[in-house]
């Protein structure tokens, strides 16, 4: 397997808080992320152990509270 692979791996068995942390520090691979968290449960080919629905846009939405102190 090469580092890519590795990385989409680890993604799909993370808990939340490493997803966020997979997600901030590999901007390249965002879109594969979303790809994976948009996967039904039965398609996904190894699931994350502690994986709740709609992880990601609770990451991203906590980012953006983070990052824009100011209402959109």
């Amino acid at each position: 397997m090469n580092q890519v692979d590795n990385i989409l791996l680890d993604f799909q068995q993370a808990d939340e808080e490493k997803r966020l942390y997979l997600f901030l520090a590999h901007r390249e691979l965002r879109s594969e992320f979303m790809a994976i968290e948009q996967q039904p449960e039965d398609q996904v080919a190894m699931p994350a152990a502690k994986k709740s629905s709609g992880s990601i846009r609770r990451c991203h939405q906590w980012c953006l509270d983070k990052l824009l102190p100011f209402p959109v």
